[in-house]
C-alpha cells in the first residue's frame, strides 16, 4: 500500500509522513517546494513536487498511490475550493482508493468562518467523486492560542467573548491521521478531533499566568477594533475576514465540542494546553526578560 502525503513540508503533513515511515509504510510525499521537506523525510520517502494548481504534476504524483492524505491549503490562499477540486479530480483519475482529508469542525455553507465554508464545500466535492473518504475535522489548534500569548505583552487580544474551544494539539491531529491511514480503506466516515477540555480565552490567560509567572490578561476586543488592528498590521483582507469569522464561531459556542477521538484512535489522551505551555517555557522566559535555561550536560 502506497500512501501519498500532501503538505509534507508543513507541520501536520510532515508528522503524518514521519509516523507512517516509522511504521514501515511505503510513503510518497508531496510539497510545492520539495526542498522544504525535512531532509530525513525526503530521504525516507518518494518525494515529489506539485501544487494543487498543477493538475498534470498532481496526477503524476498520485498515479499508483493507494490512498492520499489531502491537506487543505493555507489561509493565505484566497478561494481554496477550486484548487482542492483539482486535487480530488486528479485522485479520481489516478484511481486512488481513499482520500483522507484534513477538514475542520463540521459545518455548513452558512458558517461565519470562511475556511469552514470552504472545507464543507470540499467535503461535498470528495463525496461526489465516489472515492472512499475519511474526513478529519479538528477543532482549532492550541498552538494558535499559544502564539497569541507568545506574541503579546501579556495581553491576549481577541474578539472571542466568553466562547470556549476544545483546543487540540497539531501533533494529536497528525497521530489520528496516521492511525486512519494505517487502516485498510473501507467505508467512508469522519472523525471530529478535539482536546479533552474546552477553554475560554479568560481561562487560557489564567493558565498562562500560573505556568509562566507572567501576568496575562484577556482583552475581549470589539470585532470592529479587531478588524482595524489587523488591517493596520498589513494582513490581507480575506485573511482578516477569516480570522473575524473564526472568532464569531467561537463566540457562538460552535467550537465548544469535546470528543474522545484522540484516545480512541491513538490509545492515549490528547495533550493539554498546560503541557504545551511548559514545552515552550524558554519562549516565555524570553518574553519576561529572563535568559533561557542552559541545556544539561
Amino acid at each position: 500500500m502506497i500512501s501519498l502525503v500532501t503538505g509534507a513540508s508543513g507541520r501536520v503533513g510532515s508528522a503524518v509522513a514521519s509516523e507512517l515511515v516509522a511504521q514501515g509504510q511505503t510513503v510518497r510525499t508531496l510539497a510545492r517546494d520539495v526542498r522544504k521537506i525535512e531532509p530525513r523525510l525526503r530521504a525516507a520517502t518518494d518525494a515529489r513536487t506539485a501544487g494543487y494548481e498543477d493538475y498534470d504534476a498532481l496526477l503524476e504524483a498520485m498515479r499508483g498511490a493507494t490512498q492520499v492524505f489531502m491537506v487543505s491549503l493555507p489561509g493565505s490562499v484566497q478561494d481554496r475550493v477550486p484548487y482542492h477540486s483539482n486535487a480530488v479530480r486528479a485522485a479520481k483519475e489516478a484511481k486512488v482508493k481513499r482520500i483522507v482529508y484534513l477538514s475542520f469542525l463540521e459545518g455548513d455553507e452558512t458558517s461565519p468562518f470562511s475556511y469552514g465554508r470552504e472545507n464543507t464545500a470540499t467535503e461535498e466535492i470528495i463525496r461526489q467523486s465516489g472515492i472512499v473518504y475519511t474526513f478529519i475535522r479538528p477543532n482549532f489548534y492550541m498552538q494558535v492560542a499559544l502564539s497569541l500569548a507568545i506574541g503579546s505583552n501579556g495581553k491576549i487580544a481577541a474578539p472571542g467573548g466568553a466562547g470556549k474551544v476544545a483546543w487540540v494539539d497539531r501533533r494529536d491531529v497528525a497521530a489520528v491521521v496516521a492511525s486512519v491511514l494505517l487502516q485498510s480503506p473501507q467505508a467512508s466516515g469522519a472523525h471530529m478531533v478535539t482536546g479533552s477540555q474546552s477553554l475560554s480565552f479568560e481561562t487560557i490567560a489564567t493558565i498562562l499566568s500560573q505556568k509562566t509567572g507572567i501576568a496575562f490578561s484577556y482583552d475581549d476586543e470589539a470585532p470592529a477594533a479587531a478588524r482595524a488592528s489587523r488591517i493596520a498590521q498589513g494582513i490581507a483582507p480575506h485573511e482578516v475576514d477569516a480570522a473575524l469569522g473564526s472568532y464569531e464561531l467561537i463566540r457562538l459556542g460552535a467550537a465548544d465540542i469535546v470528543t474522545t477521538t484522540v484516545a480512541e484512535l491513538t490509545g492515549r489522551p490528547p495533550r493539554s494546553f498546560e503541557a504545551l505551555v511548559e514545552e515552550h517555557s524558554d519562549a516565555f522566559r524570553a518574553l519576561s526578560g529572563v535568559p533561557p535555561r542552559a541545556a544539561a550536560g
